[in-house]
């Protein structure tokens, strides 16, 4: 088994050494050089800001339509920016009135009726709807009577010979053991 690891190795050798040397160069999953990078717009200070925020539409006025984008600029303070989502969602009753089932602590679990569509009456609605099954289906017909067979009567009976069967005809069944071949040792 040596000789197959001491092929193995020798392979591997020569196969290093036959490979040429990586480029000294950029690594392949950099960018190409020749790309400018995106020059960050300078935040707004001081009246630029104070113009910029002014233009921005009133929180009272936000409505499900209200695009909220300009809400969303980097230069509104994140104050400002949550009040007009929180707003936004809370006009927005596919949003406002979504109860999710994963919600923690939607039901109260310590009174036995868990949540809606989750406790026993949801059994009691399936037995109820078997019940009516039941008492919609027919009846069942009581089996027709077939034609009276006649009770055996000892004269049809074969003649029994009173001799009962001698033990040692009965050949000897041998009974082998199989329980995997051991020998008791």
């Amino acid at each position: 088994m040596s000789s197959f690891f001491e092929r193995w190795s020798a392979r591997a050798r020569e196969n290093r050494r036959a490979e040429p040397a990586p480029e000294t160069g950029s690594p392949p999953d950099s960018p190409p050089e020749s790309l400018p990078e995106p020059a960050a717009a300078p935040a707004p200070e001081g009246a630029e800001l104070e113009r910029l925020l002014a233009e921005l539409p009133p929180l009272e006025t936000i409505t499900a339509s209200t695009d909220i984008r300009p809400f969303l600029q980097s230069f509104v303070p994140k104050a400002l920016k949550n009040a007009a989502l929180r707003r936004a969602w809370a006009a927005d009753p596919v949003i406002s009135t979504h109860l999710d089932v994963a919600r923690d602590y939607a039901w109260d679990f310590n009174t036995g009726t868990g949540p809606v569509g989750y406790s026993a009456s949801l059994g009691e609605d399936i037995v109820q709807k078997s019940l009516d099954l039941l008492k919609r289906a027919e009846p069942p017909q009581p089996p027709e009577p077939e034609a009276e067979i006649p009770p055996e009567t000892p004269e049809d009976l074969p003649p029994e010979t009173g001799e009962g069967q001698n033990v040692a005809e009965i050949p000897a069944l041998r009974l082998s053991l199989r329980h995997g071949g051991a020998l008791p040792g």
